[in-house]
C-alpha cells in the first residue's frame, strides 16, 4: 500500500498530500525502538545528505 502511494505520488497522480503530524511522544517510541548502531547510522545518513563532516560511530569516513 505504501509503496502504491509513493508511486502515484512520483507519477505526479496526487492531487492533495496531507503529511500527518507526529506528537514528541510518539517520535520518542519510535526512537526507542532502535539500537545504538541503528541511531548512529541515521545521523550519518542525515548529515552526510546535509554535507556535514561530523559522523558517529567507529566506521566513520
Amino acid at each position: 500500500k505504501e509503496q502504491e502511494d509513493f508511486d502515484k505520488v512520483l507519477e505526479g497522480k496526487v492531487e492533495d498530500l496531507h503529511i500527518s503530524k507526529l506528537s514528541d511522544e510518539d517520535i520518542t517510541k519510535e526512537l526507542k525502538k532502535l539500537s545504538k548502531d541503528e541511531l548512529d547510522d541515521a545521523f550519518n545518513d542525515i548529515a552526510r545528505y546535509l554535507g556535514l563532516r561530523s559522523r558517529r560511530g567507529t566506521g566513520i569516513w
